[in-house]
């Protein structure tokens, strides 16, 4: 017998409440990526943005959510502060974008210094 259709299952939405992915984290995080692959593209046509539309780019806040249980997260958390779920950070280069190793202290495609 399905557990769902007995339980949680949200027929206007044709989803399980409870076992669906979280929308808002799955939007984050294609933000995310949308957000890297655009810099990468633009940085193999050349088109290089300006002093003005870096600054605006640098000072975007983006608020990472834990995947486990969807909580808001601190700045270089390594664990989670609701559940507790160590949290796998994957490290990109704010330079050209590329992924960088946790323990870098320069990109190793472009050689920028990474914070």
């Amino acid at each position: 017998m399905w557990v769902c259709k007995e339980s949680c299952w949200n027929s206007d939405l044709g989803l399980c409440k409870d076992c669906a992915p979280d929308s808002e984290v799955e939007y984050t995080a294609a933000q995310v990526q949308a957000r890297i692959e655009q810099g990468k593209q633009a940085i193999q046509e050349g088109n290089y943005i300006d002093a003005h539309e870096k600054e605006r780019l640098q000072s975007t806040t983006l608020m990472a959510r834990c995947p486990h249980c969807g909580a808001s997260l601190a700045q270089r958390a390594k664990f989670c502060p609701e559940c507790g779920e160590r949290l796998t950070v994957e490290k990109f280069c704010l330079e050209c974008g590329a992924k960088v190793p946790a323990s870098s202290k320069f990109c190793p495609e472009c050689g920028a210094k990474q914070e």
